[in-house]
């Protein structure tokens, strides 16, 4: 259907145009002849009329934007890259942007009400909250940018590689919960984040220095 469209467009631009234009030069090719009594300024209007009734008239805008709409869209489907109306798709994609910035407002703000007051992070071991094979799992009331499945946590107590977070309704509020497993010493470090917290406590690293250069 984009096709058919585009040609639909494209011819409906062009005979609206066409008929607004005689009508328009039609009227000041006779409004010059009454003016000057003379066929020479008569002929300079109507060779003028083109552009003034494009450039200065409502109608002769609405039939110059449907006939480059069209145009641009036949060349677009040509070319294989399917789009609509210009003016429709910009509207849409600001209307698109704005409901979605509003849905990440209303979702940080719902978040931020479960969540409840920010208060420090807490470190519990994996059984505490029923992840039996993690050592240690970070409670923290807000999320934490950067820390993703696989980013390496460097601590005092040792370096942890990240799981996958998790939110969890615990009794004092929404809670994300980010588990941490003990890296092996010569694994390589791609991504990497600081972490010092007082209750975490663990092995630590036999050999950090096997480990190539955490890369940010």
């Amino acid at each position: 259907m984009a096709l058919p469209s585009a040609l639909l467009t494209l011819i409906a631009g062009f005979f609206l145009g066409l008929r607004g234009f005689l009508s328009y030069a039609g009227e000041a090719s006779e409004a010059a002849v009454r003016a000057t009594d003379g066929v020479g300024a008569s002929l300079g209007v109507s060779v003028l009329s083109l552009f003034a009734f494009v450039l200065l008239t409502p109608l002769g805008w609405l039939a110059s934007y449907l006939f480059a709409s069209g145009l641009l869209r036949i060349f677009l489907f040509v070319t294989g890259d399917i789009g609509g109306d210009p003016l429709i798709s910009a509207a849409d994609g600001v209307l698109h942007r704005r409901g979605t910035r509003q849905r990440l407002a209303r979702s940080a703000a719902d978040r931020e009400r479960w969540e409840g007051p920010e208060v420090p992070d807490v470190v519990r071991s994996g059984v505490d909250v029923g992840w039996w094979d993690v050592p240690f799992v970070v409670v923290s009331s807000r999320l934490k940018p950067g820390w993703e499945k696989g980013v390496t946590v460097v601590t005092p107590a040792g370096w942890f590689q990240l799981g996958a977070p998790e939110d969890r309704h615990l009794p004092e509020g929404l809670r994300a919960l980010y588990p941490l497993q003990p890296m092996a010493a010569a694994e390589v470090l791609r991504r990497s984040v600081s972490y010092d917290h007082p209750a975490l406590s663990g092995p630590a690293v036999e050999d950090p220095g096997a480990m190539r250069e955490a890369k940010h």
